[in-house]
């Protein structure tokens, strides 16, 4: 694919500023050099030309993407707005004579370019399309003739063949006008003098003009645009009065023109006025667009301090269950040093000191557990109880030089020596103990909402549960979305999340139904995890 059709794709599609530039630095000499031959060299006026089809080129990017050659189609632009800006300067200037003549140096100093240059534009112009294209291409942008056959889609043999018919056709039409070179000689004056470098501020002016006209646009107002193009007119109109009166212009030429100028600086002042409402207009959008993301986050931040609040109040009381259950395992442990010291170590004294050390790591293990939340079954290491230990992990030791080992949670520890706890409770009470241990764990020691909408609380406590909530037809419009008006303030302790919820339900004549109706229906703004779907209807 055609390089230029790649960056004007990129440009109309996604709105790329560079590369909207590169486009411009690769053909601004081009479009430069034909207005400023077509405005007489005036190179204030070839600047506002170049402008104003660079701002057409950007304006029509999106239909002009899929043409296969872009030099073709500015310098037609080219041609166009030219013309038009030259009518629009007579007019303004009233037929007057130019005041100020500005040519760059030309670049072709022989006296073949000086017969060429007046009318190479509209010769050019009478080619046809392709033909047209082949030079431009070839002698204008100086490109190989393998890089013109890829543009035009066709090989380099038969792209050498197109540029050598348009060369001969384009010889053909000048010698008709009067100006009779051989093809050699038109291809050297073309190939040396075709095209000359713009101004390098240039290209910045009028990308920096284009994008803040598009900004306007998205904005409904194409002023700034307008304005931007505007100021180099401006500009050049001023420094011709100021040259008209040092060259001794006459006082009513001078004094037209600065009554132009006035009048054109006052309706310039008038539209930015006109303008001043809607950017205030704008500027209040967007605080109201901020506000309202503020305070989603506040809202958010609130129900996160409630549950970070209600999670510290846990902590603390496991932490303070952690510590009785320590200094009774310590006191335990000095209890069995000081038996060993003035005791005879008999086989069962040894076998009960072995027992005590086992029932300190088991409690060892239920703190880790109840801090950590973790259920029966989880796996556990010594490094991991042993700040639940006085001394640590390495100070439990066998008297009678054994090794233990932690079982999981649920399952009694053992010595390689005397073997595991004995229990005297059957399978099923044992069952009966872990599942009410497993229940612990859910209990929350602390539920509390101050001034919180009913509809975060309910699902807030759902989600903790593992319960997908639907709502009954009936209630769903006061549920079912969040309505600020419905706020709940309450406390409670040392519940589970599905037994908050039930008695905050009660509390509100609502209750839960395991079987929900086939018409009940999720909340618009809720999403779904893994658990029980629950309904929820009036009492």
């Amino acid at each position: 694919m055609n390089d230029d059709l790649q960056l004007l794709r990129r440009y109309a599609e996604e709105g790329s500023e560079p590369a909207f530039s590169e486009l411009v630095a690769r053909h601004i000499d081009l479009v430069y050099t034909a207005a400023l031959r077509q405005v007489a060299g005036d190179t204030h006026l070839a600047q506002d030309v170049t402008q104003t089809v660079f701002a057409d080129f950007a304006r029509k990017a999106r239909a002009l993407s899929g043409r296969v050659v872009l030099t073709g189609w500015l310098f037609q632009a080219t041609r166009y707005a030219a013309a038009k800006a030259v009518r629009a300067e007579r007019r303004r200037l009233n037929r007057e004579r130019e005041a100020v003549v500005m040519q760059e140096p030309s670049t072709g100093t022989d006296a073949n370019w000086e017969q060429l240059s007046p009318v190479l534009d509209e010769a050019v112009a009478r080619l046809g399309a392709k033909d047209r294209d082949a030079v431009l291409l070839r002698y204008f942008e100086r490109k190989e003739l393998r890089a013109v056959g890829d543009a035009l889609g066709t090989s380099e043999e038969a792209a050498r063949k197109r540029v050598t018919r348009a060369l001969e056709r384009l010889r053909r039409y000048l010698t008709g006008r009067g100006v009779t070179l051989s093809a050699a000689t038109l291809a050297s004056a073309l190939t040396g003098s075709a095209v000359q470098a713009a101004p390098a501020a240039l290209v910045g002016t009028i990308s920096t003009a284009v994008f803040a006209g598009a900004a306007a646009t998205a904005a409904g107002s194409t002023f700034n645009l307008l304005n931007l193009m505007s100021m180099t007119k401006f500009k050049a109109g001023l420094l011709s009065a100021a040259v008209v009166v040092g060259a001794g212009t006459p006082a009513v030429v001078q004094q037209r023109s600065l009554s132009r100028l006035r009048a054109e600086n006052q309706q310039l002042r008038e539209q930015w006025h006109r303008l001043e409402p809607f950017r205030e207009g704008n500027q209040q959008l967007a605080g109201l667009r901020v506000d309202v993301d503020e305070l989603e986050r506040l809202r958010k931040e609130v129900t996160e301090l409630h549950r970070l609040r209600a999670e510290v109040a846990r902590l603390r009381r496991e932490k303070e269950e952690a510590a009785r259950l320590q200094a009774e395992n310590t006191r335990s442990n000095e209890h069995t040093k000081t038996l060993g010291a003035h005791q005879p170590q008999t086989e069962a004294a040894l076998k009960n000191a072995c027992e005590t050390n086992l029932r300190m790591l088991e409690g060892a293990k239920d703190q880790w557990a109840l801090e950590n939340r973790r259920g029966t079954g989880s796996e556990v290491k010594g490094e991991e109880i042993s700040p639940y230990l006085k001394g640590g992990f390495e100070d439990i030791r066998c008297p009678s030089g054994g090794q233990y080992t932690i079982a999981r949670i649920g399952e009694p520890s053992s010595c390689s020596i005397h073997g595991a706890l004995h229990s005297s409770l059957t399978p099923e009470e044992l069952a009966a103990i872990q599942q009410h241990f497993n229940d612990r764990l859910k209990v929350l020691p602390l539920i509390q909402f101050q001034d919180a909408p009913l509809h975060d609380v309910i699902h807030t406590l759902a989600r903790q549960a593992n319960l997908n909530l639907v709502f009954d037809p009936e209630v769903a419009p006061r549920l079912g979305t969040l309505d600020s008006s419905l706020t709940l303030t309450i406390r409670l302790e040392n519940l589970t999340a599905e037994e908050a919820l039930k008695a905050i339900l009660s509390t509100n004549n609502l209750r839960l139904v395991e079987t929900p109706g086939p018409t009940w229906k999720r909340g618009e703004d809720i999403g779904q995890w893994a658990g029980d779907v629950v309904g929820i209807t009036r009492k």
